[in-house]
């Protein structure tokens, strides 16, 4: 990459990053948890997105072949030695990757040898047919020409293709899949062009799916769901419909008109990334792509961006013998809505480029052009379907063909950019879309990375009014992508905003990106790299502070911390360290150096919980400065002592105590604190709530405008959301184990989105893929030796954490599976089998009812809290006649409630009426309150 510094690197890379080919298999390992599908993807976000994984090993049967359309498949290549079937099978998959003049015959070859085995492997050429239309949307044109082909040489090929794909089609629609759904309505529009279907039995089925506008108490976005369907496919369709059925094309769109004028746009703002509409309007996703069909409408329907290879097969396709036999789409019902169906978030179409900022060698269309949306759709289907394979996503998309000069690489930053900065999720891991951008730079080394570079320059300059969840993931990709290059930037070009206000979005995204490489690389390293200019933005050198070392003004409590540290050092057992904190003398209250309690604890008269206060500090101080050499030495001695942890902490007042020490340790190195918090969490050291209340106590005040800590509520959060998510799946298994046909209504992101409303479908597991390495560190938890199992009054066990009772679980399923073992061998009577099961289903029940008021209440402290400090600062703001929108500060901690919102969406829609009735009411001030209105109306 040329970057600003003018040093021209073709694809080098340097630490931190995955641009190694020795690294190949391991980044693609790490990205195979995945969000559900039709999220997050999460997406983890945000509509629905297929989990794609390897086809079927081809020395199956064709009986066996029943593929699961969520599933990526890897594709191999035919060889001589295979079966019949694998050699359509590659043929099929492989089809038109790539563009050139042998397709036209690659084609006809392939029609032929489909058609001289339909009689033998009728279903697998029907099955992976329909994969391909499920899976490969790019390469739609080139799948319904050869169906078009096929349906011309093969009489009876025709009806029953169809019927398999309208069975496949009605499957979807009854489970919802909506990725699904919308690729077989666009296949069904281009099938008219091969003569395969009638353009009415088209017309009827637009008409179905419109139909859906003159329901009464739905979403809106079951609505919007149904409608760009329609749109989405008119591109492929509307110039046959408009010269046979212009009249009743005209009503369809004016219906869609009408239904898109009156629709609510209330939500629009929490979904944009720019809160300015100024350079470009952040349009709605259904407003832009109607404007862009009436444009398209107004041409005659004439388009030069769509693939279109059925034209070559004129004499094939459109003579009078095989136009003769076209088949009608049979009469589609549309499933009713029901309440636990999770419909795809509304989007907002991301800008940033017009036509000023192209070479004037170049055109980029219009906004409202269609070819802007077909070359963005395009881009968009390479992403998903490509996103596990970086490499092979680059090439494809350097291969994208484009007519009239369009400037492509212009259009690919955009939408790649548009994806990581999708709200509320990006469609997959952010790390996926940098590890792109690196692939296209080692692809396009003279012409991508000047481009980039504007691109960055462009959002930088925006960084005022872009969103701050965004902004992070701006700081995340950018520190990313310097690490690859040695961290050559033009640094000199940003020196003039170095005067803003400290919290002003520049300064920020500056402080927060060098905080981020130092992570990839070391401080010093960092020093390096800036100007001096910039010295007063690099963060502190991450060393620990012990306030308890031997100085001349030692704080009260140092002898005891001392001979702490030394007893550590030496592996003093658990006992042999209690026995030393319970010498530590009662502090005098008239003692300034004393440890202050909690500011939750101050109104308590007990002595005894204050004393307990100076003995976790004293305790959590001195273990975590001994372990202050790595996350391994610190996580050491967390497992070490955890017993210790148990016996002095019984309260939550007590575990921010916790958190309040080790934030005096570590004030300096923000990434030990992230990992720290996370393993306090794990460990149930700490519970979720007591996390949520430190975050926004008084002492940390100051750092509520920083990344990291974000980076921790939001950790927090998503370990109660899994551990509802773990009960919930289990609950769903013992159902279908008991044959209960209920319905148990979706709670989590990562393991349900609409599939889960089917009990007969196996239980998907969390798929979020951001999460599995912090799967992996879940089993650190530390194990109760023997001794301390024959001591069990040794422990005064505090009460129930957020993710308590995981030990439990593992018994009961390890003794689930001794039963099942058991059950194999000597077959006992069905009564006791199913009474054991009822009495495991009652248990789970109550873990899930129980894990649901912990995230119930998580939410609500977290909601109150925030509410709490937006009011004192608009009510300082107020006294003081400062204008609050001004102040950088409101901008920061608004739209990090934005982002709880979003983010866990739909978590909090299941407790939105509480959340209603007690904390956004009508009292609180208005800017407040209108947030909470527009995720309202996310799903109204």
């Amino acid at each position: 990459m040329t970057t600003k510094g003018g040093r021209n690197r073709n694809g080098g890379v340097g630490g931190g990053g995955y641009s190694d080919d020795d690294d190949d298999d391991s980044h693609g390992k790490s990205q195979q948890r995945q969000r559900s599908s039709s999220s997050r993807h999460h997406h983890h976000h945000h509509h629905h997105r297929s989990d794609r994984r390897h086809v079927q090993q081809p020395n199956q049967t064709s009986q066996q072949y029943s593929y699961d359309p969520n599933k990526r498949r890897k594709l191999g290549g035919p060889n001589d030695e295979e079966l019949t079937e694998d050699k359509i099978q590659a043929a099929l998959l492989t089809l038109g990757q790539k563009l050139d003049s042998t397709l036209e015959q690659t084609l006809r070859d392939l029609c032929t040898t489909l058609c001289n085995d339909l009689s033998k492997h009728k279903r697998t050429i029907f099955d992976f047919l329909n994969q391909c239309i499920q899976l490969v949307p790019e390469r739609l044109t080139i799948y319904s020409t050869l169906v078009g082909l096929l349906h011309a040489s093969v009489i009876t090929f025709g009806s029953d293709f169809l019927d398999t794909c309208i069975s496949a089609f009605k499957e979807s629609l009854l489970l919802y899949k909506f990725e699904i759904i919308q690729r077989y309505v666009r296949f069904f529009s281009d099938l008219i062009n091969v003569k395969f279907l009638s353009p009415s039995s088209v017309l009827t089925l637009y008409d179905t799916l419109i139909e859906t506008t003159t329901e009464t108490n739905i979403p809106q976005v079951r609505t919007d769901f149904f409608v760009s369907c329609v749109l989405t496919s008119l591109p492929y369709s509307g110039k046959i419909l408009s010269e046979k059925h212009n009249t009743e094309l005209s009503r369809l769109l004016y219906t869609i008109d009408k239904y898109i004028y009156n629709r609510s746009k209330i939500h629009v703002p929490i979904l944009q990334v720019w809160t300015s509409i100024e350079p470009h309007p952040q349009e709605e996703y259904l407003d832009c792509l109607l404007a862009q069909i009436k444009r398209l409408n107004q041409d005659e329907w004439a388009e030069s961006q769509i693939f279109r290879p059925y034209y070559s097969y004129a004499d094939t396709l459109f003579s009078d013998i095989s136009a003769s036999i076209v088949h009608d789409l049979p009469t589609i019902i549309i499933p009713a809505h029901r309440g636990e169906i999770i419909y795809p978030l509304p989007k907002i179409v991301f800008r940033m480029f017009d036509y000023t900022d192209v070479p004037e060698d170049y055109v980029l269309p219009g906004a409202h052009a269609i070819e802007r949306y077909l070359i963005e759709d395009e881009i968009t289907n390479i992403l998903h379907t490509f996103h596990m394979e970086r490499k092979d996503c680059a090439m494809q998309l350097t291969q994208i063909r484009s007519k009239n000069k369009i400037p492509i690489n212009y259009m690919m930053i955009e939408v790649i950019f548009g994806h990581l900065f999708m709200l509320p999720r990006s469609p997959h891991l952010e790390l996926f879309y940098g590890s792109l951008l690196l692939e296209l730079c080692k692809l396009q080394p003279s012409t991508l990375p000047p481009v980039l570079v504007q691109a960055v320059e462009m959002l930088f300059e925006r960084l005022t009014t872009m969103k701050t969840s965004c902004v992070e993931r701006f700081v995340k990709w950018f520190s990313y992508h310097l690490s690859n290059f040695q961290f050559t930037w033009a640094w000199q070009d940003w020196i003039d905003c170095l005067d803003e206000n400290p919290e002003s979005p520049k300064i920020k995204f500056i402080r927060e990106t060098l905080q981020r490489c130092m992570r990839l690389s070391f401080h010093q390293r960092v020093i390096d790299f800036v100007p001096e200019q910039f010295y007063k933005l690099i963060p502190n050198k991450p060393s620990p502070v012990f306030k308890f070392e031997e100085n001349d003004a030692p704080v009260f409590g140092s002898e005891y911390a001392q001979l702490l540290v030394k007893k550590i050092r030496e592996r003093a057992s658990a006992e042999e360290l209690l026995r030393i904190l319970n010498t530590v003398p009662n502090p005098s209250k008239d003692d300034t150096s004393v440890v202050a309690p909690s500011t939750s604890t101050t109104n308590q008269s007990s002595n005894e919980l204050t004393y307990t206060m100076v003995q976790i500090d004293i305790f959590v101080s001195s273990l975590l400065w001994v372990g202050s050499k790595s996350f391994t030495h610190s996580f050491a001695a967390l497992a070490k002592y955890h017993q210790l942890f148990k016996i002095l902490i019984e309260s939550e007042e007590q575990q921010i105590q916790v958190l309040k020490s080790m934030y005096e340790i570590w004030p300096n190195h923000q990434q030990m604190m992230v990992v720290l918090v996370d393993k306090l969490v794990k460990t149930q050291i700490v519970e979720c709530s007591a996390v949520a209340n430190w975050i926004f106590s008084s002492e940390l005040g100051s750092e509520l405008t920083n990344f990291y800590i974000w980076e921790i509520l939001s950790s927090t959060i998503e370990k109660m959301n899994r551990q509802v998510e773990k009960h919930h799946n289990e609950l769903l298994d013992l159902r279908r184990q008991l044959n209960i046909s209920a319905t148990v209504q979706s709670v989590t992101s990562a393991s349900v989105r609409t599939d889960t409303i089917s009990l007969n479908e196996p239980v998907v597991p969390p798929t979020d893929e951001k999460t599995s390495e912090e799967n992996k560190m879940d089993e650190d938890v530390p194990t109760i030796n023997e001794e301390e199992k024959t001591k069990p009054n040794n422990l005064k066990r505090r009460r129930e954490s957020d993710d308590d009772d995981d030990d439990e679980n593992n018994e009961d399923n390890g003794e689930q599976q001794d039963s099942s073992d058991k059950m194999q061998i000597s077959h006992p009577p069905m009564d006791e089998a199913t009474a054991k099961l009822h009495e495991k289903y009652e248990i789970v029940e109550e873990r899930l009812s129980h894990a649901r008021e912990q995230q119930k209440k998580l939410y609500l402290i977290v909601f109150q809290r925030f509410i709490m400090t937006l009011s004192d600062f608009l009510n300082e703001c107020e006294s003081k006649n400062v204008d609050p929108v001004s102040t950088p500060w409101l901008k920061w901690i608004m739209e990090r409630l934005q982002e709880i919102f979003l983010i866990y969406y739909e978590q909090v829609f299941q407790y939105v009426s509480t959340f209603e009735s007690l904390i956004f009411t009508s009292d609180i001030d208005f800017s407040i309150l209108e947030v909470f209105q527009q995720f309202c109306a996310l799903r109204a």
